[in-house]
């Protein structure tokens, strides 16, 4: 037999916990996000380093000990092009390097010289002003110059004809950095994607939104290898990995990226490369499907005949990677072995090679943080994307509608089990865990499978479901045991109920002192108030406002001393021990005026009158307990620091504010709420000085003008405790500007004008003594 309450709460839970699933996963909203990200890490350590000895990538690493022997980076592309021929001669499929040659090696001034000095030798030489055998000697030096080191790669590159070149992205217009030379550079087009569906309605969207639904990694300019060089490659794209995830992490890469200036779609670096293995290109064999959110890869991409690779991606062209371990899960070989033939043919025979900076390059700093690895080389993360697109294992995200079903069948199953009567609590906990952990069971082996399903927010949501359904269920099982509690409480405070169940002795007189914090409230203007309203019509409103002030202060631990016509006072701190009894006096008076103000127009909309309440509140030393005769007693508070409570609740109304705090509660609370000084002053029949604060809202719940305001204000307290009274006139000016109604700026002006026309006693110490209560 079902409970009908909790079910019925349940479906509903559910319905909302779905219905925001939904909302939050179109929206993309990441307010979960960097926790769910952290179980992704988790799932990947559970699962395991997938290493293996047969990789088809083989990372050529420019590293600390290459750099020892070839000497300080950048090398002479000679030496890349040494590099080429030898890996080329080992029978490698595809080479890619992800290193930028956007600079000639040599600058055009440099070879005009060389030009130049050959120019002067010969004609010294006709003008007989030098000898056959000098012509002959500097003609040789000048030849030593070997100016010829773009041409030696690029002819390297012709020869091999399989090497892709990685270069860099511009994400902005820079005038300085586009030379006529960059710009005439077209090589680089006929590397992006040509064959592109969904274009024609990604256009319309364009045109009836403004946006774009496909929102791909976007940058002003692909930056080309020099013409040269470019010329002869396979292939030229980004090497850039994107952008990390909420955390700082690596968990994807961008399969297409939009450059601006010829808005034209382009694929990564590491996709040139596995094409270049499989002797294809982006033109007769790649699809960009952006309707479908994939990119294809046919023996014949404009017949769509022949499929080879399908790989998945998402609305922003980004392909999450499928991570095998941590750094150096692939071989690494080091540069310099290549080039002096220690590295056998074997080891490179078919493999694809992808060149690049490793995590011991001093000063080559290409390190990304992933989820197997903090410091993990930007070559490792394009040979992961390789890897994958030949395992054909890639890491996909459940969509929102699997997801939702999924959701939904779970918290309707642990809803059934906490409906279910005949369950024990311990049968009920026990059956909701296996719920729980089955659905992190199959989350995991979905991951290990290269699904990726959420976790975080489902558990968060089951656990939220537990919860609320068991409290729901206690208080139902323990309903008529509250019953008779909860009649006794309308008359005293829950807390001392319990307290006195606790310790019966403390029904004696008598009392001790403690540090407690002290409430003040009172209406403004009551007895005008009541004045308009008959006997029965006033009982019954303030029966109201109090029912609802005095549930604010249960609510926040407080107790209610006793009430006096519209007054209230309460104590916070006993007879229940709380360590933050200032603090929760504080929320307790922000939230008592938050309701009044709701209160308020609901009251006018029923024709009652419209009430603005002042409150006091102090924190200091109290005596305590049960005040009166043996057979009738109060348990009270008395005290100067009561005392002075009840002052600030009526200095409220000099400084034309609502909620005043004391320095002594001000210092305990400040970490966690806003205020603004008010003033230093001297109550009614006391001598030392205090100072006050208007209590503003919790940490942080304050506007940025506000926050500017009170800055500015600042400043004019400052300038007025300073005597600087034109200053502080001006700048108060300033707060009004913000807020001309605000009364203790007003307040401030008109003293300033005064003292400037009447300044203060020579000992003047800017403190404001009441002369009443």
């Amino acid at each position: 037999m079902l409970r009908k309450k909790p079910f019925l709460i349940g479906i509903i839970l559910t319905i909302i916990i779905t219905s925001s699933y939904f909302i939050y996963s179109n929206l993309q909203i990441n307010l979960f996000e960097i926790f769910e990200l952290k179980t992704l890490d988790l799932r990947y350590k559970i699962r395991g380093e997938k290493k293996r000895d047969d990789f088809d990538v083989v990372v050529v690493g420019v590293d600390e000990k290459s750099l020892n022997e070839i000497g300080k980076w950048p090398w002479k592309r000679s030496v890349h092009a040494d590099l080429v021929r030898k890996l080329t001669k080992m029978g490698v499929k595809s080479i890619g390097f992800d290193i930028s040659f956007t600079e000639k090696a040599i600058p055009d001034e440099l070879n005009n010289y060389k030009k130049d000095l050959k120019k002067l030798v010969l004609t010294e030489y006709r003008a007989k002003k030098i000898g056959k055998e000098t012509t002959l000697k500097l003609a040789k030096e000048i030849n030593k110059l070997d100016l010829t080191e773009d041409y030696q790669f690029a002819k390297a590159l012709k020869e091999s004809k399989n090497v892709s070149i990685g270069t860099y992205n511009i994400s902005k217009k820079e005038e300085s950095i586009l030379g006529k030379e960059i710009l005439e550079n077209k090589d680089y087009l006929k590397n992006r994607y040509v064959n592109v569906l969904g274009l024609l309605k990604e256009l319309q969207e364009v045109e009836r939104t403004g946006e774009r639904s496909f929102q791909p990694n976007t940058t002003y300019k692909i930056m080309p290898p020099i013409k040269l060089l470019s010329k002869f490659t396979y292939g030229v794209a980004p090497y850039q990995i994107g952008t990390p995830d909420a955390d700082g992490v690596f968990r994807n890469v961008p399969l297409a990226t939009l450059e601006e200036y010829t808005n034209l779609y382009f694929p990564p670096l590491y996709l040139l490369i596995y094409l270049n293995s499989l002797n294809m290109n982006m033109e007769d064999n790649v699809v960009l499907d952006i309707d479908n959110k994939k990119v294809e890869i046919y023996e014949n991409a404009v017949k769509k005949e022949g499929l080879k690779v399908e790989i998945p991606i998402d609305k922003n062209g980004i392909q999450l990677l499928n991570f095998y371990g941590k750094t150096h899960s692939f071989k690494y070989l080091p540069y310099y072995k290549i080039l002096n033939g220690t590295i056998k043919k074997e080891e490179v025979e078919n493999k694809i090679v992808i060149v690049g900076y490793t995590d011991t390059a001093k000063g080559l700093y290409d390190l990304r943080p992933t989820p197997y690895d903090a410091n993990m080389p930007g070559v490792e993360i394009h040979a992961t994307a390789i890897q994958n697109l030949i395992d054909r294992k890639y890491m996909t995200r459940l969509t929102t509608g699997p997801n939702l079903l999924i959701l939904g069948i779970y918290a309707f199953l642990i809803t059934l089990v906490l409906s279910i009567k005949k369950f024990k609590f311990m049968t009920t906990n026990l059956l909701v865990l296996f719920l729980i952990l089955s659905y992190v069971i199959m989350a995991q082996v979905a991951f290990n499978n290269g699904i990726r399903i959420e976790i975080f927010y489902p558990i968060l949501n089951y656990f939220g479901i537990y919860l609320i359904l068991t409290v729901i269920n206690y208080f139902d099982e323990e309903i008529e045991k509250k019953k008779v509690k909860n009649a006794f409480r309308h008359y005293t405070n829950p807390h001392l109920i319990e307290e006195l169940m606790k310790n019966p002795d403390k029904l004696k007189l008598g009392g001790e002192k403690k540090q407690l914090t002290a409430f003040f409230s009172d209406i403004q203007g009551f007895t005008t108030i009541s004045e308009k309203m008959n006997p029965e019509e006033l009982v019954e409103f303030l029966n109201k406002y109090l029912s609802e002030m005095t549930d604010i202060i249960l609510d926040n631990d407080g107790m209610v001393d006793k009430y006096e016509g519209d007054a209230i006072m309460a104590v916070f701190g006993a007879p229940l021990e709380l360590k933050d009894h200032a603090l929760k006096c504080c929320y307790a008076a922000l939230e008592y005026q938050k309701r009044l103000k709701e209160l308020r127009e609901k009251w006018l909309e029923e024709g009652l009158p419209e009430i603005l309440v002042r409150i006091g509140i102090n924190t200091g030393d109290m005596v305590v307990g049960n005040m009166g005769s043996k057979d009738r007693f109060d348990y009270t508070v008395m005290g100067d620091e009561v005392n002075l409570a009840s002052r600030l609740e009526g200095a409220n109304k000099f400084y034309g504010t609502f909620t005043m705090i004391s320095q002594n509660t001000y210092e305990i609370v400040k970490e966690f709420v806003e205020v603004r000084e008010l003033d230093r002053i001297r109550v009614k029949g006391k001598s030392k000085p205090v100072t006050v604060y208007e209590l503003l809202a919790k940490k942080g719940e304050i506007t940025k003008e506000e926050k500017e305001m009170y800055k500015i204000y600042e400043i004019g307290l400052e300038e007025y405790r300073k005597q600087n009274w034109e200053k502080a006139i001006l700048t108060f000016k300033k707060v009004l500007e913000i807020n001309e109604n605000d009364p203790p700026t007003k307040l401030y002006q008109k003293r300033c004008q005064y003292f400037k026309e009447n300044p203060p006693e020579l000992n003047w110490d800017g403190v404001y003594t009441f002369t009443t209560k």
